[in-house]
């Protein structure tokens, strides 16, 4: 993976570099402070989601995908960058089986580095799919549920008039004491 995100201009880490230093660290309370600062979750190529991924922390990758990360856009980042590693296919006699060369060390350990995140990621997608899909669909609707009824009686308020408070009201202005005269 690249370096990434940038520091801001003094030195300091942005909220990006936050966030992605807490899911390293496994740091809860940094986390849900830094994802609030974070607009796109699907920045460079999803590099919150494969952080998490490469950490193996399923609770960071579950709050990233139910805040708006895209699983399938970081597997398909992680594809185009294992396209761009040079290696080679040759045929091995000993073996009888084709084996793949790389140019270096470093680039073998790259791209088996991105297989493992791509691997944690599907996994984590098949299960969010076939386990926790439903529970946030149904959580986000009782939310949404919520959020209408509370529309519902700010329109019958607006609508029907908000109730008089329950407190002595003043006297009609026909029973009321006139001014002094000054």
């Amino acid at each position: 993976m690249t370096e990434w995100p940038p520091h801001n201009g003094d030195n300091t880490p942005g909220p990006a570099a936050t966030l992605c230093a807490a899911i390293r660290g496994d740091a809860h309370d940094a986390f849900y402070a830094a994802i609030k600062q974070i607009d796109n979750l699907n920045q460079n190529g999803g590099i919150f989601l494969r952080t998490a991924a490469q950490a193996r922390n399923k609770l960071f990758m579950k709050e990233l995908v139910s805040r708006g990360a895209d699983i399938p856009y970081a597997l398909d980042a992680i594809s185009k960058e294992m396209a761009q590693i040079p290696r080679q296919r040759a045929y091995d006699e000993y073996d009888d089986d084709y084996i793949i060369r790389y140019k270096n060390k470093d680039d073998e350990k790259r791209y088996k580095n991105l297989s493992e995140i791509s691997t944690t990621l599907q996994q984590f997608q098949k299960h969010y799919t076939e386990h926790l899909a439903a529970i946030e669909v149904v959580k986000n609707q009782l939310r949404i549920l919520e959020e209408i009824q509370a529309l519902k009686q700010e329109i019958a308020d607006l609508r029907d008039g908000t109730p008089l408070s329950k407190g002595a009201l003043p006297p009609p202005a026909s029973m009321r004491k006139p001014p002094p005269p000054q």
